[in-house]
């Protein structure tokens, strides 16, 4: 790890670490009974659900298509086409341990 990134990250953990003892310290409405009955009303949690579901799908969405599709799967099928003897690439059947 670089020394910015090392900087950056005790930075953020001090940070992290001085909002919690103040939170705690002050009791903020966060971690207060009414804040989490006031949040859990169905009409805002089915908003939130909503747009995790939307983050989500769109997540797996990037993920299939960068791993799975054409440009994913050019790169193996060039690297067993070289270590192939006759150049021509042979399907096999791998099993996974």
């Amino acid at each position: 790890m670089s020394t910015f990134a090392a900087i950056y990250a005790a930075a953020w953990t001090l940070a992290i670490a001085f909002a919690a003892v103040l939170a705690v310290r002050e009791r903020v409405e966060l971690l207060d009974a009414a804040y989490w009955r006031w949040l859990a009303q169905p009409w805002k949690l089915a908003t939130f659900a909503l747009a995790g579901g939307a983050v989500y799908d769109r997540g797996i969405k990037v993920i299939v298509q960068n791993d799975l599709g054409p440009e994913g799967l050019a790169d193996p099928a060039k690297e067993l086409r070289r270590q192939s003897p006759s150049g021509k690439l042979r399907p096999r059947l791998v099993g996974c341990a």
